[in-house]
């Protein structure tokens, strides 16, 4: 894990395969992320598949929650309250 975290430390950008990766690595570089103090700011980029979400446990969502909004009903749609100064 030395290596790892001297790894993370020299590198300005990150990029892992999430594909391909040990939980316990990435754990590992979140925290030195995390709980390290840099000079200069670090990208971490996670690439994954449609395969890594697929073994999210996530519900789906109930009907009427799914619905596609297309241009004609681009009136429909609200800013959360947090964006309404930018509309």
């Amino acid at each position: 894990m030395k290596v790892l975290s001297k790894m993370v430390r020299d590198s300005d950008v990150l990029i892992y395969n999430m594909d391909e990766c040990c939980p316990d690595e990435l754990e590992f570089i979140i925290k030195v992320l995390k709980y390290s103090d840099f000079d200069s700011p670090k990208i971490l980029i996670l690439i994954s598949s449609v395969l890594t979400w697929s073994k999210n446990n996530v519900k789906p969502q109930s009907s009427g929650e799914n619905e596609v909004y297309d241009d004609s009903k681009s009136n429909l749609r609200t800013a959360y309250a947090q964006y309404d100064i930018l509309v």
